[in-house]
């Protein structure tokens, strides 16, 4: 190749060979989830992403089809913060398989350990929303909206969302079965029930929530409520919702409090000041945005519930007390909820003493009474008859406390004051969950006992069940638990509050004995805890022990109106 000597003529700075060829060169595999299998190659001397199936999965028609409906989904989509596909190929390497452009980026998990700045993670969710509301206009639901499946170019920081591969449109008639990432899903996934634009608004709260873990509180609690029907119904909403967050940041400081004062000076001439006080505290409540921290008020411990799914639990059992007031899924209760500060605490017998006016705590609850009005007559928690049927969620015995009544769950109506105080974040373990739980996971050897799942024992002079994490090592100066998986064991272990700290600080949980509530009667000697399903027109499941005969019982049933404990657990990563 010559030269030019002119410098002021432009041309190549060195020479080099050039292979430009129509054909895919430069193989390279990418590492990949699932079963996809994904390359870089050249071709007309540019970078592509080729992404086939894994030998294995490659004669199966199930996901030959399934790879031939994400290309027809995703050649339709022409946007800048979208991945594009370009052809659907047979190559000699890739088989079978979607060619797409190259993206020089890294994943939105990986951008967010760079620390970008406030302003660059702004841009981000422009873009997500504005790609979102493109392929939700072209009637295309993603299903699988998660970090991994966000790019973050380097050059310029922009989206490009990946991975249509498990996305639906209702112009198919095919491959309609249910289709997520656990720790991603939206509770209309979970259930197998029907999946529209608000499932990827759900997905989307969780992410924005990532991106910015105190700044848009209101937006995030929206879009990740348990019925579809009260989330944004549209990405356009959620883009004005996160505007006007924005705007009240910027303006609402250096007027606040000139506003405020005006507001209590018009409003004391028609009503007391104390009415006043009341709806400024309502509105500070209602806009204060919780603690960031996803982990706030739970156990270092993981336990799987399901062959996919592991959860952490609270600190301690739930309490709740008359006294202030809290944030809800739909607005501002009366009360006060919050974790034990110890895993052993009890409050025992003042449990008798629960009415609306009763400003101490108390910690045993009937079905469902988390304080969200379902159309049933027990529904608050200091609620009791002596009928089961006030204790029917949404009116029937049916109904757990999942999909149309999840709100009857405690954990996810209630702002709950140390674990995290915002509606949401808790949950209550299903009949199922608690089955597997304690009798199919997986689990450390302990005193020699394989898959050492459960013990009982004492701690701090409170007897209870000790569960041990999936992953468990018991501290050498401590003696070891014994009657370990045994249902109608003695509490033959004891530890002090120290000794068991360090128990705690290993993974394990304690659930104490803390009686039932029956009536307005406090009856000692068992331990009961909510299950949120429901059984039948008298009893819903509850995991239920004791001292000898009674044993463990991860399907054990419990009459609706008996106060029950109440352990509320968090849904971990997918593993």
């Amino acid at each position: 190749m010559k030269f030019n000597d002119d410098i002021s003529t432009s041309g190549p700075v060195a020479s080099q060979d050039v292979n430009i060829s129509d054909h895919f060169t430069g193989y390279k595999e990418l590492p990949s989830n699932g079963y996809s299998r994904l390359f870089r190659a050249q071709r007309y001397g540019q970078w592509y992403m080729l992404k086939g199936l894994k030998p294995e999965y490659a004669a199966d028609p199930q996901y030959t089809a399934m790879l031939a409906k994400e290309f027809a989904l995703t050649v339709e989509l022409n946007h800048p913060n979208i991945v594009r596909a370009l052809s659907h190929e047979q190559d000699p390497v890739a088989g079978d398989c979607i060619v797409m452009e190259y993206v020089d980026g890294r994943t939105l998990d990986d951008f967010l350990k760079e620390n970008p700045s406030q302003e660059v993670r702004k841009l981000v969710v422009k873009e997500l929303l504005f790609a979102m509301d493109y392929f939700h206009r072209k009637q295309v639901v993603h299903q699988d909206l998660k970090p991994s499946n966000i790019l973050i170019t380097h050059d310029g920081n922009h989206v490009k969302i990946i991975d249509f591969g498990l996305s639906d449109s209702r112009r198919f008639a095919i491959l309609k079965e249910p289709a997520y990432t656990q720790s991603y899903a939206a509770p209309e996934q979970l259930s197998g029930d029907e999946v529209d634009n608000r499932t990827d608004i759900y997905a989307f709260g969780l992410i924005l929530k990532q991106l910015f873990p105190s700044r848009y509180g209101n937006v995030v609690r929206k879009c990740l409520q348990p019925l579809k029907e009260k989330r944004f119904q549209s990405t356009d909403a959620v883009m004005q919702a996160v505007g006007e967050a924005d705007f009240r940041r910027k303006w609402f400081p250096p007027v606040a409090f000139i506003t405020l004062v005006l507001v209590t000076a018009l409003c004391a001439s028609v009503k007391p000041v104390s009415w006043v006080k009341g709806k400024i505290e309502d509105y500070r409540i209602l806009h204060s945005t919780g603690d960031p921290s996803l982990t706030v008020g739970s156990l270092s411990g993981l336990f799987s519930v399901a062959p996919d799914r592991q959860v952490r639990f609270s600190q301690g059992n739930l309490q709740y007390c008359a006294h202030g007031k809290h944030r809800t899924a739909d607005g501002v209760a009366p009360g006060t909820w919050r974790f034990a500060e110890n895993q052993y605490d009890i409050i025992g017998e003042p449990n008798s003493n629960a009415s609306p006016n009763y400003e101490e705590w108390i910690d045993l609850f009937g079905f469902g009474t988390s304080g969200w009005n379902s159309g049933t007559t027990s529904y608050d928690p200091w609620d009791w008859e002596i009928e089961n049927i006030g204790y029917y969620p949404g009116g029937k015995w049916e109904n757990s406390l999942t999909d149309s009544c999840a709100l009857a769950d405690w954990g996810l109506y209630n702002a709950i004051s140390n674990g995290g105080d915002t509606p949401g974040r808790w949950r209550t373990l299903t009949k199922d969950e608690a089955a597997y739980l304690f009798h199919a996971r997986k689990a450390s050897t302990v005193n020699g006992i394989p898959n050492a799942r459960f013990a009982k024992a004492s701690v701090n002079n409170v007897n209870g069940l000790i569960l041990f994490p999936d992953q468990y090592k018991h501290p050498d100066d401590i003696a070891l638990p014994e009657t370990i998986n045994i249902d109608t064991a003695q509490y033959t272990s004891c530890y002090s509050a120290s000794q068991w700290k360090k128990m705690e600080n290993a993974g394990a949980v304690f659930l104490p004995e803390a009686g039932v509530r029956g009536g307005l009667e406090w009856l000692p000697g068992s331990g009961h805890y909510w299950c949120s399903t429901a059984c039948n027109s008298s009893c819903a499941y509850d995991l239920g022990f004791g001292n000898g005969l009674l044993g463990i019982h991860s399907q054990n049933r419990s009459f609706r109106l008996y106060g029950n404990s109440v352990r509320l657990v968090q849904d971990a990563d997918k593993k």
